[in-house]
């Protein structure tokens, strides 16, 4: 992510309104809590698969999903300081409505880990197919609304490398 230039970003940042800047944090922390589990789940599934074409796959989309964590603290570092950077990855780890619409997801998961057989891993895997291609989708299309304004391309540019990843693990997970 350190590839791309956030200077323009940090600036437009501040000209952000509060509305704009609340929908930036929240969603931008989302995401973050979103790929976390992401990455420990799909080392799981490679670790539970025997083909070694379907584990090199996992293990490689494992990598991407600590980039994109690794990407979205980048962004947050790039505009804001380090308490403001806590206090939006807090954000979405407390609010109850993003709790509630990620209890399935998490729940799907820690069943698997517990307890991991063909059963487990299909529901965990319709999770996930549901969290790749539509809970992060509809996180990245806030960052895209801002692009098409011309505002926070840096922001987009990362997100188009997040969801040109997020198409293949999608893809990936849905054979």
């Amino acid at each position: 992510p350190d590839e791309v230039d956030m200077k323009g970003d940090a600036r437009q940042y501040n000209e952000l309104s509060a509305r704009e800047k609340n929908a930036y944090d929240s969603i931008i922390g989302l995401l973050a809590t979103l790929d976390s589990p992401q990455t420990r789940f799909i080392y799981n599934v490679a670790e539970y698969i025997t083909d070694p074409a379907a584990h090199a796959n996992a293990a490689i989309i494992g990598q991407q999903e600590v980039i994109h964590n690794e990407s979205y603290s980048y962004v947050l570092a790039s505009i804001t300081g380090l308490a403001d950077q806590n206090r939006v990855f807090e954000i979405a780890r407390t609010h109850p409505t993003i709790i509630k619409r990620n209890a399935p997801i998490m729940g799907a998961y820690d069943d698997f880990m517990r307890d991991k057989t063909a059963e487990t891993l299909i529901r965990a895997l319709i999770q996930s197919s549901i969290l790749e291609g539509i809970n992060f989708y509809s996180g990245f299309a806030y960052f895209y609304n801002l692009v098409r304004q011309n505002r926070m391309t840096g922001t987009g540019k990362i997100i188009s490398f997040i969801n040109r990843d997020e198409l293949a693990h999608s893809k990936f997970i849905s054979e």
